[in-house]
């Protein structure tokens, strides 16, 4: 993205004009590498966001609220002690560089006016965020390492210094014109990228484009391109897009580029796009990140449970002659006029397989009725195993279904809140380690996706506990519907007495397949029942029930947002 000192400049002036004056009532620090100052400016409230993570360094507002750790960070203590009930005097950019100055007007013990100033670095993996007062550094976000401080030390009392600057010279030099008249053709863009300080090489590209000139430059064109220069980055009209893609938001701009080609979505203020811009993001990484923790944690609970599975199976197999061991005892003593002490080997017929001729193998050192209950204690043993183990293979074959169907739930997944009911049911089952809180938090309510379709209320469930909670309080007539043959979503139509169409009908199954694993295919098979030939068997695992007099009908999947009313 052009998070350069172009962009930020103008992203300045903006928060300048909204905050200055502000005074900031709350701070709070959700993460390692992020600020939130709540401020009221301007008869409004904000939430200024600070962020030093690499993948989201930023200064702008926010609108969504982050949990807070139960303990606070060291950082956040720091500016709370010294920044609480302070007021924005100024935001500005730092130079020409990608540090964004927030100045505080702030009182001490003794009620004498400090001005104290949060460096917000916006550099990448080197981004960070250092409080300053008369010059020197009362803390930092992050922590240098000793290579790291021997060049530039961010420690309490030391002097604050600005990040190093590159062989590069401001926009607002006049030296720069003569560093651009060494430009001898080529890449005009790769050229300004190496020699304007703080622009992206995006930003570089753009200014080279709409100069449309490429050649060696001579002094006069050397002046030419660097007033160009400077009327691109502060005269140009700003015009602050989102550029969209299939894979949502993928860069915000003070103005669209003319090199970038692709859908933008246009907003009041540059502002107002890069907390969009971040805010998407923010969201697929959380949702990805959790996603990605929820099926670590699946997959080793089937791991888990495979391995069970393989355990009794084991089992079943080490008894799976049981019987004949039954066999050769009652043989045994129905021939016991044939064994002769010593004997090691008794052939009979088997008169359990048609007097076929069976080889018995005996212990020379029992007697014949010896060797008999040897069989038929083996038997015994085998056949206890077989009634232990069975109950156990009926448990674990049921928690792999369940598995199965979490997998289905986390795949299915829209976003983080989806999700979030996910991980609840992972906690409950115990799979899940449960997450420290500070006081009970409030139980979200059931209610799935809630469609209108020709005047018929029609629910789906986002997960088990929500499949549980719209099956269970349906009422008898109102249509259940399930995928044949995939884990899916419940769907219910609520009926009110009221004969249902049969477009309706087609209408949730396609719902139902929707948000079935049968997702991605065609064709496919949904049963349909009145809901009181539904039944959750005692002590089922959540989303697991039964069903019976059921129609099947065969649909394509669709998501049908048209009818949408809540999620």
């Amino acid at each position: 993205m052009p998070q350069d000192a172009f962009t930020l400049y103008h992203q300045a002036k903006e928060l300048n004009k909204m905050l200055a004056g502000g005074k900031v009532n709350k701070i709070a620090q959700p993460t390692e590498s992020e600020v939130y100052f709540s401020v009221y400016a301007n008869n409004a409230r904000y939430k200024l966001a600070v962020s030093a993570n690499v993948a989201t360094a930023r200064v702008c507002t926010a609108a969504a609220e982050k949990e807070n750790p139960l303990a606070a960070y060291n950082f956040c203590m720091l500016l709370r002690k010294h920044l609480l009930n302070a007021v924005i005097k100024e935001i500005s950019l730092d130079g020409f560089d990608r540090v964004i100055k927030l100045v505080f007007s702030c009182y001490d013990e003794l009620f004498g006016e400090k001005e104290k100033i949060l460096y917000a670095e916006i550099m990448g993996k080197y981004s960070n965020a250092v409080l300053v007062q008369d010059g020197k550094v009362l803390g930092a976000m992050k922590t240098a390492s000793v290579e790291e401080a021997s060049k530039r030390p961010l420690i309490v009392n030391f002097p604050y210094l600005p990040p190093p600057s590159q062989d590069k010279l401001s926009p607002l030099d006049p030296a720069l014109a003569g560093r651009l008249a060494q430009f001898i053709g080529g890449d005009l863009g790769k050229f300004l990228f190496e020699n304007v300080a703080g622009l992206s090489f995006q930003t570089a590209a753009e200014i080279a484009y709409r100069f449309g000139e490429s050649g060696a430059l001579n002094l006069a064109a050397a002046e030419k391109l660097y007033r160009f220069i400077g009327k691109f980055l502060f005269e140009t009209k700003l015009e602050p897009c989102v550029k969209v893609g299939g894979n949502g938001a993928e860069d915000f701009f003070a103005f669209r580029y003319e090199t970038l080609s692709g859908e933008y979505r246009l907003f009041p203020s540059l502002n107002a796009a890069e907390e969009f811009f971040f805010e998407e993001k923010d969201k697929t990484r959380t949702f990805s990140a959790l996603k990605n923790k929820l099926s670590e944690c699946v997959k080793k609970e089937e791991k888990k449970f495979l391995k069970r599975l393989s355990v009794i199976s084991d089992k079943e197999n080490d008894c799976r002659d049981a019987q004949t061991d039954k066999i050769k005892g009652d043989l045994i003593l129905s021939n016991i006029y044939r064994v002769k002490k010593g004997d090691k080997v008794l052939v009979c017929e088997n008169f359990y397989a048609d007097n076929a001729e069976i080889k018995i193998f005996l212990d020379e050192n029992l007697s014949a009725q010896d060797n008999a209950q040897r069989y038929y204690k083996k038997y015994n043993k085998q056949k206890r195993t077989l009634r232990a183990i069975a109950p156990q293979k009926e448990e674990v074959l049921a928690a792999l279904a369940y598995i199965e169907s979490l997998k289905s739930e986390i795949e299915l997944a829209e976003n983080a809140q989806a999700l979030s009911f996910v991980e609840a049911e992972l906690v409950a089952a115990g799979y899940l380690k449960k997450k420290s809180e500070r006081k009970p938090g409030k139980k979200p309510a059931a209610a799935g996706y809630i469609y209108e379709i020709d005047g018929f209320t029609v629910r789906a469930g986002r997960n088990n506990s929500e499949n549980d909670f719209i099956t269970s309080s349906a009422r008898g007539k109102d249509i259940w519907l399930h995928a044949k043959k995939y884990h899916s979503s419940h769907v219910v139509i609520d009926v009110r007495e009221r004969p249902v169409t049969q477009k309706v009908v087609k209408a949730a199954a396609e719902i139902c397949a929707y948000y079935s694993a049968g997702r991605g295919g065609t064709k496919i098979d949904i049963d349909y029942a009145e809901k009181k030939f539904v039944k959750k068997p005692p002590k089922a695992a959540p989303g697991f029930w039964i069903y019976s007099e059921f129609s099947t009908v065969t649909v394509d999947p669709a998501k049908h947002e048209e009818f949408l009313k809540q999620r």
